[in-house]
């Protein structure tokens, strides 16, 4: 997959930031980027609640049933 991002000029600094700090310390810009993306998602998350699910709830008509008990087994991998 690939994310293409529009960065208006008055925040262009911030991808100059991000080039140097990867140069100097010889990581990938991309894990990088999508370590920043992980560590926001997650606070943003965080600021939705705790009853606010990581993976949508829906009713089958069989109790309760949730995307995330489908794939229990393979979060986290």
């Amino acid at each position: 997959m690939q994310l293409n991002v529009y960065v208006p000029g008055p925040r262009a600094g911030v991808v100059a930031r991000l080039d140097r700090v990867v140069a100097e310390l010889g990581r990938n810009k991309n894990e990088v980027v999508l370590d920043a993306i992980e560590r926001i998602v997650a606070e943003l998350e965080a600021q939705l609640g705790a009853d606010h699910p990581s993976f949508d709830s829906f009713s089958i008509g069989v109790g309760v049933f949730r995307r995330e008990d489908l794939y229990e087994d393979r979060v986290g991998r």
